[in-house]
């Protein structure tokens, strides 16, 4: 799943190996009514009980707010076409400057969350990575929205965005994107969390996790996947050394 590709709203391909991809299919059609066509990013996708039945998290511009949120939509299908009947986003956070990247996270007892950005940078202030428990069916949260960390490290600057939350050997490991995404000095970093409601203590204070090499640059929107042997894989975007930006 990506961010906006020409008309295509959430562009969604498959492979059976991590290399040969299916052409994309578009799998959000229909934005809701409250959205603005031409802002649709950083999707998060999330499979609840019930078989195939899918949720589906986008962050599109309000026409309301004129600042980012999220909404969810349903599908039967991992691939589409998602549906919302919603009037209104899940998460905006306007007086934060707006809400982005969603990552749903399902713990192991498994209770469901949701964790995003607020989008504090499109207003002048320091950004924030919050989390939100997710009601059952993933289509509204529950409980208050809890801040697990701001930017306030040098290689972040000027913001922190993509939360991803990982549980290993019993803790959990919370990766976020660092610095600005059309540059080579855009890195992933890390904090440890005592539950996925924090708190949570940032580890990469002094220099990011991962950061440009000889084969990536501005490597970030890393996530934590499972490989067929059952191990961890990090899903991430960058861009090749020589065409670094659009």
């Amino acid at each position: 799943y990506s961010t906006q590709v020409g008309f295509a709203n959430i562009p969604v391909a498959t492979a059976p190996d991590l290399a040969s991809w299916s052409t994309p299919l578009d799998a959000l059609p229909e934005l809701p009514a409250w959205a603005e066509w031409g802002h649709t990013w950083a999707p998060g996708v999330l499979r609840r009980p019930g078989g195939f039945v899918l949720y589906f998290y986008f962050a599109a511009r309000s026409r309301t707010t004129g600042r980012q949120c999220i909404g969810a939509g349903t599908s039967t299908s991992a691939t589409g076409p998602f549906t919302t009947t919603s009037s209104e986003p899940l998460v905006c956070q306007p007086e934060l400057g707006g809400s982005i990247d969603p990552h749903p996270f399902v713990d192991t007892d498994g209770t469901a969350y949701l964790l995003w950005k607020a989008d504090g940078n499109a207003i002048g202030r320091a950004s924030a990575l919050f989390s939100q428990r997710l009601r059952p069916d993933g289509l509204a949260l529950e409980g208050q929205a809890t801040p697990l960390l701001h930017n306030d490290a040098a290689w972040e600057a000027p913001l922190i965005e993509n939360p991803a939350l990982v549980r290993v050997d019993g803790r959990y490991a919370l990766l976020y994107s660092g610095g600005w995404w059309e540059f080579d000095d855009y890195a992933t970093g890390y904090a440890t969390c005592d539950s996925p409601l924090g708190p949570c203590t940032k580890v990469t204070t002094k220099r990011p996790l991962h950061t440009s090499d000889s084969g990536v640059a501005g490597p970030g929107g890393a996530c934590v996947i499972t490989g067929p042997a059952g191990d961890m894989w990090l899903a991430h975007h960058a861009w090749t050394p020589d065409a670094i930006g659009y």
